[in-house]
Order: structure tokens, then C-alpha cells, then sequence
């Protein structure tokens, strides 16, 4: 079965938003006209509490870009992003919910996730959709935050074939 796993589709990964990407919009309505082709459709999302350690708002005098040592690690600090139930966490148009057949959360604690922990929160679902739905090939599509999609294909290479993971967009830097 040919699955497709969607990346970041959020409000604030789009022009406009707190990490906005160039061209954002007009990917997503690229990436909508292709979901025929797809069996499955699985989306991964990060979702943050407002008091997340990696923003820079929960840190006086500290601004985004800044690098502070946070639990005995060197962090970059973020802009306040994809905030539980804040606007630009949403999913972005042309997508709703309901477009997806399986929605994954990352990010959801307020403590300090490195890049690889951020994508092993839910390695162990992700696999199991996986099997369930008997992913043959997949496709990665989306935006990339936190190099989630090598550890992806890190995660997934030895259980599914990937088939293409071209197609990532990065957000603009600091």
C-alpha cells in the first residue's frame, strides 16, 4: 500500500506564520492534488504548550536565535510556534483534519526534546501504522522542523521502502 506522510501542514509553517516558508500555500495546494494517489494518508504535526523551554518568550531578555544551556543542553531558542490550541497550530488550508487518515502529535510536552527524541516521542505509532495499513512505499512530503525528516528516514528505512523524500520545505532561519 502507497502512503503519504505529511510534515508540518500547519498555520505557522505558511506565509504569514511564526516560522513562515516561502511558497508555503502554493505547496500545500500541490501536495492536496496528489493525495489520490495515495492509500494513506498519515500526518504529522507538532504541537507545543505556550510554556515549551525551547521559546524564547519563556526566557526574560532572551530572543529567538539566542543559544542558552537548558538541562545541560546548548539550545537555540524558537519563536513561539504551533501552540496548542492557538491559530497557527491548526492545519492549514487547502487541508482539513479530515483529509488525513491517521494525525500524529509531536512536541507535546513542555520540556526540552532533541531533534531525535522530538521524532522518538512517536516512532513506536508511526511503526505500527505502518504494519496495520502494510505500507509498501512512502512518500515524505512537508515542512522540515528539527531535521524530523532524516530521523524519519532513519526510523523507517529498515521496516519500509521509501520512495521519494525530495520534497521537504525548510522553514527560514533566524
Amino acid at each position: 500500500m502507497k502512503a503519504l506522510i505529511l510534515l508540518n501542514p500547519q498555520i505557522d509553517f505558511c506565509e504569514g506564520g511564526a516560522l513562515e516558508i516561502p511558497g508555503a500555500k502554493a505547496y500545500l495546494t500541490k501536495v492536496k492534488k496528489v493525495l489520490p494517489q495515495f492509500s494513506k494518508v498519515i500526518c504529522l504535526r507538532e504541537i507545543h504548550p505556550a510554556n515549551h523551554l525551547s521559546f524564547a518568550a519563556n526566557h526574560p531578555w532572551r530572543r529567538p536565535g539566542q543559544e542558552i544551556t537548558i538541562e545541560h543542553n546548548l539550545m537555540t531558542l524558537m519563536i513561539s510556534h504551533c501552540v496548542e490550541g492557538q491559530f497557527g497550530s491548526f492545519t492549514a488550508p487547502p487541508f482539513q483534519d479530515a483529509d488525513f487518515d491517521e494525525i500524529i502529535t509531536l512536541g507535546n510536552t513542555h520540556n526540552l526534546e532533541t531533534d531525535r527524541e522530538l521524532c522518538n516521542v512517536r516512532n513506536v505509532e508511526l511503526l505500527n501504522l505502518c504494519e496495520k495499513y502494510a505500507l509498501e512505499d512512502i512518500k515524505i512530503m512537508g515542512f522540515e522542523h528539527n531535521n524530523i525528516s532524516k530521523h524519519l528516514l532513519d526510523l523507517l528505512a529498515p521496516k519500509v521502502p521509501i520512495i521519494d523524500s525530495a520534497e521537504i520545505l525548510k522553514f527560514k532561519e533566524l
